[in-house]
């Protein structure tokens, strides 16, 4: 028999929501535009660590009701709850190198294809119309070295380098003279990779400074 009370299964705004911040927290971040949008929420919060609280709020508040759903019996919701400030520890603590890679091997078959047309010398202002990357430094004598630009903020960036010399890895006074005096040398003397791709790609950041400023430490 069904029961005259039975009424339709209608899921909670908050757990759409939570559905939501699960979808933004894992893709946004693969979008081209995801570093300046963070930026702008800190500058509007007038703080980085208000705009960490904000993201935060959703699975903080996840876990009284998961631990209601415990007590309820209902342990199935209990643990899907529970789910949501697990996924913000992980996405705390890895999440920013997992998505960095995932966004680069997504990127890498087009980054292989600039890469080509740098090593053939195809480095016009016309070829670069068809480069479907942004590509802040291009030098396509030998070495190669390409700047892949993800976001940055005033003369701040973050991105992949593309080095066939591998001096990008190096401290910057550390790098050997010919790549220091060259034009993208000294326009990445403050600028360093922190994790290594493969196949002379990196991942880095740094601030860029005037051809030919002494490097920094």
């Amino acid at each position: 028999m069904i029961s005259c009370n039975a009424g339709p299964n209608r899921r909670s705004p908050l757990a759409l929501l939570a559905g939501i911040w699960l979808a933004v927290s894992v893709i946004g971040p693969l979008v081209p535009w995801s570093y300046e949008v963070i930026l702008l929420v800190a500058f509007t919060l007038r703080s980085y660590w208000a705009a960490v609280a904000l993201w935060a709020a959703l699975p903080a508040a996840a876990i009284p009701i998961a631990v209601r759903r415990l007590i309820q019996g209902r342990y199935g919701a209990a643990l899907l709850w529970s789910m949501l400030p697990i996924a913000a520890i992980l996405l705390w603590v890895f999440g920013g190198a997992f998505e960095s890679l995932v966004r680069f091997h997504l990127n890498k078959p087009t980054y292989d294809a600039i890469v080509t047309d740098a090593e053939a010398g195809r480095c016009t202002a016309l070829d670069r119309r068809s480069w479907h990357a942004e590509v802040d430094v291009a030098h396509c004598g030998a070495p190669i070295v390409l700047v892949f630009l993800w976001g940055g903020f005033l003369s701040g960036w973050h991105g992949v380098v593309y080095d066939t010399t591998d001096q990008i890895i190096l401290a910057p006074r550390e790098r050997n003279a010919a790549w220091q005096g060259s034009d993208f040398g000294g326009i990445l003397g403050c600028s360093k990779a922190y994790r290594t791709l493969g196949g002379h790609y990196y991942l880095a950041r740094g601030d860029y400074v005037q051809s030919g400023s002494p490097p920094c430490e």
